[in-house]
């Protein structure tokens, strides 16, 4: 049979070379239909091979992913993404989900809430995923509506607003606590370790930055504080000034700075100190990643954080402490966030394996799960609302350009 194919095809081909130009269209025409109709004929009587007609997705379990891959706060979604690509990487060379790869879509959500909802549509709709990791705070919020509705269970790695707590829905969790304790970790420490009295907050008009700013200033009143200055600024602005200049007369004991991004945060912290501020300067996770504080080792040096804590001694984050060198021939630059990006797929992986891709029974197990150890976390437990169970915090300094831990302790 292929002999004879191979002869026909051959002698039409020549056939073609040799009379094209002399030839009139209707011919030619009659010519073609016969050798493809004539190729169709011959061949479609074999069986096809699989190799070659199969659907490439059906041996793959789609999964997206939303975060900010441009723009300033790709600070940190970029090596979050990495932390994500490290894990889908090892999943696959292990094997898969029961012998099919996960293919994650990666799709910018630029921590915009409008970017976010095109974003998961199109991974919804178009690429047909069955679970995502949804990054900000505000992504997470302004998909949670679409997810519910579909029947997509979300992780978030990094949102950390309170209002997700009643706002993200039965389909949405997060393996990052909620901005409502460490704000009051952060105020915690104000009170009792610095016996500030009266302090300033400055935030950064972002669901994020505000979810923060609110549970700090409300914890410290409670602890009998005064929130003497409490100013909002909008993404993009670049002159503080002012700014500092009121927080000047205000003498206060020690300033709250919560930016959305470390650009932010950096033109904010450099202006406080231009105008010789020196009280002790207190923020959160963003603004102190290692990278970052060794890229701005003046501005930032002695600025202290609140940050989830990563036991650098467990084993799931020394193999991804390493693993990660290895690939990316790179550092950690947010270890906490990334470690949870980095689990997020993992636990993705391990709900798909004993679920399997009904986004119901995916929401009905991670809904009770408790103690579950995998990626880079060793006890993941979700409460009645999706939040992840937490309560061990870091205390960080930038010292000489690196991110020092100077306390864990444990919400109180």
């Amino acid at each position: 049979m292929n002999d004879d194919l191979t002869s026909f095809q051959d002698k039409t081909r020549l056939f073609f070379s040799t009379h094209m130009k002399y030839t009139h269209p209707l011919v030619i025409a009659a010519g073609a239909l016969l050798l493809f109709g004539g190729l169709y004929l011959v061949t479609r009587t074999k069986a096809p091979s699989s190799q070659v007609f199969a659907d490439p997705s059906a041996n793959e379990i789609r999964v997206g992913f939303v975060g900010p891959l441009t723009g300033n706060a790709a600070a940190f979604g970029l090596p979050i993404q990495k932390s994500v690509m490290l894990a889908e990487e090892e999943i696959n060379r292990s094997g898969g989900i029961h012998g099919k790869r996960i293919k994650v879509i990666y799709e910018d959500g630029k921590c915009d809430p409008k970017e976010a909802v095109t974003a998961i549509q199109k991974l919804i709709n178009v690429d047909h995923i069955v679970m995502s990791i949804v990054s900000c705070s505000g992504e997470v919020l302004a998909v949670a509506p679409i997810v519910n509705e579909k029947h997509i269970p979300i992780i978030s790695p990094i949102a950390s607003v309170p209002d997700i707590t009643t706002k993200g829905g039965e389909y949405t969790f997060r393996l990052y606590p909620s901005d409502a304790l460490a704000g009051k970790v952060a105020a915690q420490y104000a009170t009792e370790d610095l016996h500030a009295k009266k302090v300033a907050a400055i935030s950064e008009n972002t669901d994020y930055a505000q979810g923060l700013r609110g549970a700090f200033t409300t914890s410290f009143k409670s602890a009998g504080g005064e929130v003497a200055f409490d100013e909002v600024f909008n993404s993009g602005t670049i002159d503080f000034r002012t700014l500092a200049l009121k927080i000047k007369d205000a003498q206060v004991d020690a300033i709250y700075v919560v930016p959305q991004t470390p650009t932010s945060g950096i033109i904010v912290v450099k202006a406080l100190k231009d105008q010789g501020l020196t009280q002790p300067l207190l923020t959160g996770e963003a603004l102190i990643g290692d990278a970052i504080v060794k890229d701005n080792k003046d501005v930032l040096e002695g600025i202290r954080s609140f940050d989830v804590y990563f036991d650098e001694q467990s084993a799931g984050r020394k193999h991804l402490v390493e693993a990660f060198r290895q690939k990316f021939q790179e550092e950690l630059a947010f270890p906490s966030l990334m470690m949870d990006g980095y689990t997020s797929l993992y636990l993705v992986k391990d709900m798909l394996e004993k679920q399997g891709e009904d986004g119901q029974k995916i929401q009905q197990g991670l809904a009770t799960l408790t103690h579950w150890k995998g990626g880079a976390l060793d006890d993941v437990t979700f409460d009645q609302y999706g939040d992840i169970k937490w309560n061990a915090y870091a205390l960080k300094e930038a010292r000489n350009g690196k991110a020092e831990t100077l306390k864990v302790f444990q919400v109180k």
